[in-house]
C-alpha cells in the first residue's frame, strides 16, 4: 500500500510538472508573439492554459502510479526507489502522447477523422509504447536517480516539443491575419473621415428602442441613432451571415458575388470595402466573433489586419481555457465558434488606439446575440422571470420546424429573453466603443455605421433560426450611419437595402468605385437631398444542398407595402400586405392578383437581370463544416 502511494504522489508530481512546462513554453512564445500592450488581466489568461494542463498532467499521473505500482508488484521488484521511477516511466510517454495526438489535431484544423491525422495519432500511442517500453528497460530496470530522469526529461521535452510546436501553433497563428501585402503610398486628403463599420449579428431590428417601442430599452444602440440618419426600412438580400457580409463589402447581390451560403468563400476577383479604402491610404482592420467570418473564406481581403476567434491568445483566456481543454479531450477540436463583443471590444480598442494618427476603417462584429442564447449573469432576462430551467420540448432539432408542432409558451418566453439578454451585452458594448471614441477625440472625425446582417426568428414555424424564411422577422434590419459632418438626427422611411451600403459608405469618404456595384449611394437621402422612394429589394435563402435544417429555397422581392415570396420547390408563392399585416400572418395571394402578377414578375426580371455565379462549396475544409453544424447551419 505505501508502495503504491509513493508511485501514486511520484506520478501526480511529474505529470503536473510535466504538462505544466509544455503550457508555459506554449503561452511564452504566444506571449511574444501577441501584438498590443500587456495588462495584468492578459497574464492571468496567459497562466491559466497552463495551470489547467497541469491539472490534468497530475490526474493521470495518480493513475498511472496506480498502474506502475500494480506492474511493480507483479514483477516482485525490491529495488528501492523503484515506485517513483517506475510512475514517471509512464507519466512521461503517456504526457508526451498526449501533446503529440492534440499536436497533430492542431495541425490538421482539428478534425481527427483527416487520415493523415489518424495515422499521426497511431504513430504517437506506438511511440509513447515503445518510449515506456525503453525508459522502464533503462531507468527503473537499472535503477536510475533523480538526476537521470530529469536528463531524460529535459532531453525529450526538448526532441519533442520544438519541432512539433513549430509544426502545429505557427500554422494556427496565421489565422490571425496581418496582410503581408505592401501599405498604399497614396496618402489620404487631409482631414478625411475615419469609417467604423459595427455589424450587429442575429439581431433583430424590432429588439431595438430606437426602431419603436420595446419590452427592453437598448441605451447603447439608441445613443448612435440620437445623432444617426436612421433608415426604417432596411433589408437583407440573404439572412445568412456571410452572403450579408459579403454584400456589404461589395456592393454585390449574392447572386452575384457567388456567396449564398455559409459555406462558400469570395473571390480574389471582387474588389472589398476594405481593398477600395485601403487603396486610398487607410488603415484597415477587422475584429469578427465567429469563425462564420472566419478570414479564410475571402472576407479578410483588404484588411491590413483581420482577427478572428481562433487567435490562440483569445482561446487561452480563462472564461475559454476549461471549454479548450473539454473539446481537446472530448473531440480533438483546438477551435471553437464564438467570442463574446466585451472581448471583441476589447482587441478593437486595442487596435484604434494604436492606429488613432491615421485615417481607418474598422470592422466590428458582435455574435453574442446567435443561439445557442447564453447571456451573462448581469443580463439575464429569463432569471428574473424565474424562468431559464426550462428544458426543450424536443429531443432532435428538427422537431421545432415540423408542420403542426406547437412550442410550449413558457419555453418560447424563456429563448426569448435570453436572446434579449444578448442583446443587452451587445447594446453594452455598443456604448463602450462610443465612449472610446468620445475618449479618444475620434468621434468628430469618424464615421459610425451601424447594421445587422439578418434577424432571428421566433415565429411562423422557425423558432429560432435564421436562413431559413424570408418574413421580415429575418430579412428587415438595422441600419444607421453617423456622419459628424451631418447635422442632427434624421429617419429615412423609404426602403433600402445592404446592397447600397457599399457605394454609400465610399462616397462619404470620397471615394469613386473602381468596379460596378448593384447598390446605390444613399448619401443624397442623407442629406435630403432626395425623396424618400423605396427601393425594390430583393431577398433569398437556401439555394444550395447544404440547406439550414428544414428550410426551403425561396426567392423574394420587398416592395412595400407589399412581400411576395415564392418557393418553387414545393409549388408555393405567398403575398402580404405588410401595411395592413406587418406579421405576415395573412396569405393574400389568392385574393390580390394584380400586385401578385406585378412582384412576380419584377422578380423574374431581376433574377433574369443577375446572372448567378455557380461556387463550389467544397472549398470549405471538414473543420469548418464542424463548426457551421454546431452553429445550426448545416443538418
Amino acid at each position: 500500500m505505501r508502495r503504491a502511494l509513493k508511485a501514486m504522489r511520484a506520478g501526480a508530481l511529474t505529470g503536473s510538472v510535466l504538462m505544466l512546462s509544455l503550457g508555459l513554453l506554449e503561452s511564452a512564445v504566444l506571449a511574444a508573439k501577441r501584438p498590443g500592450p500587456w495588462s495584468a488581466e492578459l497574464a492571468v489568461s496567459m497562466l491559466w492554459s497552463p495551470f489547467l494542463m497541469g491539472l490534468l498532467g497530475s490526474a493521470f499521473g495518480l493513475l498511472a502510479g496506480a498502474v506502475s505500482a500494480a506492474a511493480l508488484a507483479a514483477s516482485r521488484s525490491r529495488q528501492r526507489g523503484a515506485a517513483p521511477c517506475a510512475a514517471w516511466a509512464l507519466v512521461l510517454p503517456g504526457a508526451l502522447c498526449f501533446y503529440w495526438v492534440y499536436s497533430a489535431n492542431r495541425m490538421y484544423g482539428g478534425d481527427s477523422r483527416d487520415p493523415v491525422a489518424f495515422a499521426l495519432d497511431g504513430l504517437a500511442v506506438v511511440a509513447a509504447l515503445v518510449l515506456a517500453a525503453v525508459l522502464w528497460r533503462l531507468v527503473v530496470a537499472r535503477g536510475g536517480g533523480r538526476r537521470t530522469r530529469l536528463r531524460w526529461t529535459v532531453a525529450l521535452i526538448l526532441v519533442s516539443w520544438v519541432p512539433l510546436y513549430a509544426l502545429s501553433a505557427e500554422p494556427a497563428m496565421e489565422r490571425t491575419r496581418v496582410s503581408r501585402r505592401p501599405q498604399s503610398e497614396a496618402r489620404v486628403p487631409e482631414g478625411a473621415p475615419n469609417l467604423l463599420l459595427i455589424m450587429l449579428d442575429t439581431v433583430r431590428s424590432d429588439c431595438l428602442s430606437c426602431y419603436g417601442p420595446t419590452e427592453f430599452q437598448t441605451p447603447g444602440i439608441d445613443r448612435l441613432a440620437a445623432g444617426s440618419v436612421l433608415f426604417e426600412q432596411a433589408v437583407t438580400p440573404e439572412p445568412l451571415t456571410r452572403p450579408a457580409v459579403c454584400t456589404m463589402f461589395t456592393g454585390l447581390y449574392p447572386r452575384t458575388h457567388g456567396v449564398d451560403t455559409n459555406t462558400k468563400a469570395l473571390g480574389e476577383s471582387f474588389v472589398t470595402l476594405a481593398e477600395a479604402v485601403r487603396a486610398e491610404g487607410y488603415a484597415t482592420g477587422a475584429f469578427t466573433a465567429a469563425t462564420v467570418l472566419s478570414g479564410t473564406y475571402g472576407t479578410a481581403q483588404g484588411f491590413d489586419y483581420y482577427s478572428e476567434p481562433s487567435e490562440p491568445w483569445w482561446y487561452l483566456r480563462s472564461d475559454f481555457a476549461a471549454r479548450r481543454l473539454y473539446i481537446s479531450l472530448t473531440s480533438w477540436k483546438n477551435w471553437w465558434v464564438e467570442i463574446r463583443a466585451g472581448e471583441v471590444n476589447r482587441l478593437a480598442m486595442d487596435w484604434l488606439g494604436r492606429n488613432a494618427d491615421r485615417p481607418f476603417l474598422a470592422f466590428v462584429h458582435y455574435f453574442d446575440a446567435h443561439a445557442p442564447y447564453d447571456p451573462l449573469p448581469e443580463h439575464d432576462l429569463a432569471a428574473r422571470e424565474g424562468l431559464g430551467s426550462i428544458p426543450p420540448p424536443y429531443d432532435d432539432e428538427q422537431v421545432r420546424f415540423s408542420p403542426g408542432f406547437d412550442m410550449p409558451a413558457d419555453f418560447l418566453r424563456q429563448e426569448w429573453l435570453r436572446y434579449r439578454g444578448e442583446i443587452a451585452h451587445v447594446d453594452d458594448s455598443v456604448g463602450e466603443l462610443l465612449s472610446f471614441l468620445d475618449d479618444s477625440n475620434l468621434s468628430e472625425k469618424t464615421i459610425v455605421a451601424l447594421v445587422a446582417d439578418h434577424g432571428e426568428s421566433f415565429e411562423h414555424s422557425a423558432y429560432f433560426s435564421h436562413g431559413t424564411r424570408l418574413y421580415d422577422p429575418q430579412v428587415h434590419v438595422a441600419f444607421m450611419i453617423r456622419d459628424p459632418r451631418l447635422p442632427g438626427a434624421s429617419r429615412v422611411r423609404g426602403q433600402v437595402r445592404l446592397v447600397d451600403l457599399f457605394p454609400t459608405l465610399l462616397s462619404l469618404l470620397d471615394i469613386e468605385p473602381t468596379v460596378p456595384v448593384q447598390g446605390i449611394d444613399l448619401s443624397p437621402r442623407m442629406r435630403g437631398q432626395e425623396g424618400d422612394a423605396d427601393l425594390p429589394a430583393f431577398c433569398q435563402t437556401d439555394l444550395e444542398d447544404d440547406r439550414p435544417l428544414s428550410s426551403r429555397a425561396s426567392h423574394a422581392v420587398r416592395m412595400p407595402p407589399w412581400k411576395y415570396i415564392e418557393s418553387p420547390e414545393i409549388g408555393l408563392v405567398e403575398l402580404y400586405d405588410l401595411s395592413a399585416d406587418p406579421g405576415e400572418t395573412t396569405d393574400v395571394a389568392r385574393s390580390r392578383v394584380e400586385a401578385l402578377e406585378e412582384l412576380a414578375g419584377a422578380l423574374r426580371d431581376w433574377m433574369d437581370s443577375t446572372e448567378r455565379l455557380e461556387i463550389e462549396p467544397a472549398q470549405i475544409d471538414p473543420q469548418a463544416l464542424e463548426e457551421l453544424r454546431a452553429l445550426g447551419y448545416l443538418e
